[in-house]
């Protein structure tokens, strides 16, 4: 992790960053990132929070296809 040896807020951020450059192809994926990636998105909190995105597109989702 970034600072100290744990997960701290600044790997939110940065996790969140490298992780996302990855899935676009706009970083390199190296060794040293992909392995950062793969702690950070490795956590419980991460997955809930994916969870938690997934249900409220669909919802969204519906709504605008309940509106047309």
């Amino acid at each position: 992790y970034l600072a100290a040896g744990r997960f701290t807020a600044a790997d939110l951020f940065v996790g969140a960053m490298v992780n996302f450059m990855l899935q676009f192809k706009l970083l390199e994926a190296k060794p040293v990132f992909t392995d950062y990636a793969a702690r950070v998105t490795n956590r419980d909190a991460f997955r809930r929070a994916v969870e938690i995105d997934a249900r409220l597109i669909a919802e969204a989702e519906a709504e605008v296809a309940t509106a047309e």
